[in-house]
């Protein structure tokens, strides 16, 4: 068990071994990594210590554009509480303007080496009143009304919360345990927190490492410059198909990404780091963009990833990464095109864009990242 100097200890020699690690090249690599390891514990502490009581559980948001792990969508806000098995919990909230939403009872984590998904409920499936709130019993045996079963070893709700526009107003979840209703919180003993602690840093020690080693192998055996195919992955919801394309830019080079428009309630393409997996700025710089924010024409998209705004409305900053990803959702998609990716002159297709709508874009972003996290 983990005590005070040994948490410390052990999250000194994460950041001492980030000059190490594969990719990290500079010293603004290093910084980087050590605000993202910082990020990461923040998470580990809320999901460890303020929210583990699965007896009296919390609802509490994670993966927030100021501490990310795993290529969490921008689009999205993630929710998520402790659960056991054998409970029985009433779920309740309310999304307005019928935005969708997806629940998942999920097995411990990627990072964990733990890929159960034991139940998953869209928000078509619910019924939701006219102001957008809904109650949902999540248990073993079955109830009336909306359900969903704990199926297997599910230790925790997951909700992903969809915003293809940015400037509704957010969501908001609650979760009570129906069969311990008498039971109230107590702070943890000496025992219990040194637990916890040693859970948060032994969480925060496999995801630091696990993330980057996942997205070099992913770097190694895939094309550069070049779409993978889309598909669902191991432990993720099942509505959910994923691809991407790994690129490299010089300074005066552009990458054109086309495709047919998906027949899809949600999709979209969105930025990352290959050192840290995370969307680099996507609440200050254009790194994200959804189906409602691009523009298309004649059944087609085009998009742009470049390192200086080329003027078209389809662009993705690389916030000057040579080296990225560009990872594509589409969510309870009825088609799954494949894009197609070319690396161009970037004085060939830059066009006399409206700057003064930029400005707008990026201004309205700011401020609902603001909304939605803070």
């Amino acid at each position: 068990m983990t005590d005070w100097h040994g948490f410390c200890d052990r999250l000194r020699d994460l950041g001492d071994g980030i000059v190490d690690m594969p990719g990290v090249d500079t010293e603004q690599d290093v910084v980087n990594g050590q605000r993202h390891l910082l990020g990461l514990l923040a998470g580990a502490l809320q999901e460890s210590i303020e929210f583990s009581d699965r007896e009296v559980p919390s609802i509490y948001r994670h993966n927030s554009d100021t501490g990310q792990w795993g290529a969490p969508g921008p689009d999205n806000t993630y929710w998520r509480a402790k659960i056991e098995p054998s409970g029985t919990y009433r779920l309740g909230g309310k999304v307005p303007g019928g935005r969708p939403f997806l629940i998942q009872l999920p097995e411990g984590e990627m990072h964990l080496g733990q890929y159960g998904s034991h139940g998953e409920i869209t928000s078509e499936e619910l019924s939701i009143a006219a102001d957008g709130s809904f109650e949902l019993i999540i248990s073993a045996e079955p109830h009336d009304g909306d359900w969903l079963r704990i199926d297997g070893e599910a230790d925790h709700v997951s909700i992903r919360e969809y915003f293809l526009d940015w400037n509704v107003e957010p969501g908001w979840f609650v979760i009570e345990r129906l069969d311990r209703i008498d039971t109230f919180p107590t702070p943890p003993t000496p025992a219990v927190f040194f637990s916890q602690l040693d859970r948060s840093i032994t969480w925060t020690e496999k995801t630091f490492t696990f993330w980057p080693d996942w997205i070099q192998s992913l770097r190694l055996g895939s094309p550069l410059n070049e779409a993978t195919s889309p598909q669902s992955v191991p432990g993720s919801a099942d509505n959910v198909a994923y691809g991407g394309i790994q690129f490299e830019l010089a300074p005066d080079e552009a990458l054109v990404i086309d495709l047919e428009t998906p027949e899809a309630k949600y999709w979209s393409f969105a930025l990352y780091d290959l050192l840290w997996y995370q969307s680099p700025m996507f609440g200050q710089r254009q790194t994200s963009l959804n189906k409602e924010q691009v523009e298309t024409a004649d059944g087609r998209c085009r998009i742009v990833v470049a390192h200086q705004d080329p003027g078209w409305p389809n662009w993705l900053d690389t916030t000057g990464l040579q080296r990225g990803s560009v990872a594509y959702r589409y969510v309870w998609a009825e088609t799954k095109p494949t894009p197609v990716a070319e690396v161009v002159q970037f004085a060939e297709i830059r066009v006399d864009g409206d700057p003064q709508h930029r400005i707008e874009q990026l201004t309205n972003r700011r401020l609902a990242t603001q909304r939605r996290f803070r």
